[in-house]
């Protein structure tokens, strides 16, 4: 290429368990891959150890705008009006949405939404399992559902039929289309999936695993439905303000919250789920307000992964981190503690600035291998740190690998600067940070 303005100015990174690899967009317009490439197909196929340029078939006078990755494909939005979303990769579950399981081994103009302008997507993650999909959000907030549904009916439409092409996402009814969602939570195809409307509604539908759709049941929720004030009152509530959710086999769990600032949880308390019931008693499966010190607290943002071992991180208004959750093979919380938490509790140990500074946080991994990031603004500058699982120097403190109960809060190497955005990568036992 004749270009050579190498920034980089979007990154992708895969989720997935079984391939490895990163997309990034340089200042002038190219699309570089490198890493576990193989799944792309393109010609010549193969391993990247160097970037490779995948053409780019939008015009130059187009920016693209964001990258997407899933477990052995990539989804890359553009500032187009219309038509805006394109694809590479495996199509095995129809997450192409070109209306066959063909890999596309170019990049490809989502062919199911001609004429729809897309302003944000989901794609799932991965720990252990090999289900494809995405849901894309358009901007008057309808949703499209395209790829793996399965038996857990991850495609919300009553049927375990996957989906080729994106389907616009209903109610019940098959033909009122779901409107004014502004933020969804998906994990893998064993969690539920939730969706946040701008009315404080939210929408829940998919596996029913644990309880944690917070129905009243444990049973697949095959349409969207929204959360009642009680399950069955008839009367949805208004009061949520965002979604999180995770979970794998056996342990999911749904965090809400309220725009209150209040935590819900429902779902496994094997771990902890931070309403305060026994550890490993029976699963809940209605919503309860979070117990403890957060109870007082007025939090803005959550936090949610680990899969099976899941864990939930809350950032309070003052900056101040609470974590609930898994912790028997790690000291996430900081103080050297492998007590699993069943109340949101603060985390400790932070380096300086840190403390009651903190903006965002990622929890990376699942299976117990689990690494938390977070971020503060010390001084002006973008400070990212870490702990947890680092026998494949996960953390990127530039430490020794550690395995298990000995972890301890420090700075990410290299995480510091004007930092535009961050994201974890890797699998479920082999993970880092880009």
């Amino acid at each position: 290429s004749a270009s050579t303005d190498t920034r980089i100015t979007l990154l992708g990174i895969t989720n997935g368990n079984s391939s490895k690899y990163l997309v990034a967009a340089t200042a002038d317009g190219r699309v570089l891959v490198w890493g576990d490439t193989a799944n792309f197909a393109f010609n010549p196929v193969g391993d990247r150890y160097a970037a490779y340029e995948l053409p780019a078939p939008w015009a130059s006078t187009v920016t693209l705008e964001a990258i997407y990755c899933g477990l052995n494909y990539v989804l890359f939005k553009t500032d187009e009006a219309t038509d805006n979303l394109y694809h590479i990769g495996s199509a095995a579950h129809g997450q192409a949405g070109n209306g066959t399981t063909t890999a596309n081994t170019q990049i490809t103009k989502v062919s199911g939404l001609t004429g729809i302008k897309i302003s944000s997507v989901y794609t799932e993650a991965n720990r252990s399992s090999a289900e494809a999909f995405w849901f894309a959000v358009t901007s008057l907030g309808r949703v499209y559902s395209c790829g793996y549904s399965g038996a857990q009916h991850v495609m919300g439409y009553n049927s375990t039929a996957n989906l080729t092409t994106p389907r616009l996402m209903t109610e019940s009814d098959g033909t009122t289309a779901l409107t004014g969602v502004v933020s969804m939570a998906v994990d893998t195809a064993y969690a539920p999936v939730g969706a946040v409307t701008s009315g404080g509604k939210l929408l829940r539908w998919g596996a029913g695993t644990s309880g944690a759709h917070g129905n009243n049941g444990t049973a697949a929720m095959t349409w969207p439905d929204y959360l009642e004030t009680a399950p069955a009152s008839g009367v949805d509530r208004t009061d949520i303000a965002q979604v999180v959710v995770t979970g794998y086999s056996t342990n999911a769990v749904m965090w809400l919250r309220t725009t209150a600032g209040k935590i819900e949880a429902s779902g496994s308390r094997t771990y902890g789920n931070g309403d305060g019931a026994a550890l490993a008693s029976a699963a809940v499966n209605t919503f309860q307000v979070a117990s403890g010190a957060i109870a007082a607290l007025t939090v803005s943002s959550l936090y949610a992964g680990g899969g099976d071992y899941g864990n939930c991180l809350a950032i309070t208004s003052a900056g101040q981190g609470y974590l609930c959750g898994y912790m028997a093979s790690y000291a996430l919380l900081g103080n050297g503690a492998t007590t699993n938490l069943n109340v949101f509790t603060a985390l400790v140990g932070l380096p300086s600035g840190f403390a009651g500074a903190l903006t965002r946080a990622r929890i990376s991994g699942g299976n117990t291998y689990t690494t938390i990031f977070i971020e503060s603004t010390i001084a002006g500058i973008k400070t990212l740190a870490s702990i947890g699982y680092d026998v494949y120097y996960n953390t990127a403190k530039g430490t020794a690998g550690v395995a298990a109960a000995s972890q301890t809060w420090g700075l990410v190497k290299g995480g510091r600067g004007a930092i535009a955005a961050w994201q974890s990568f890797g699998t479920h036992q082999e993970h880092g940070l880009a």
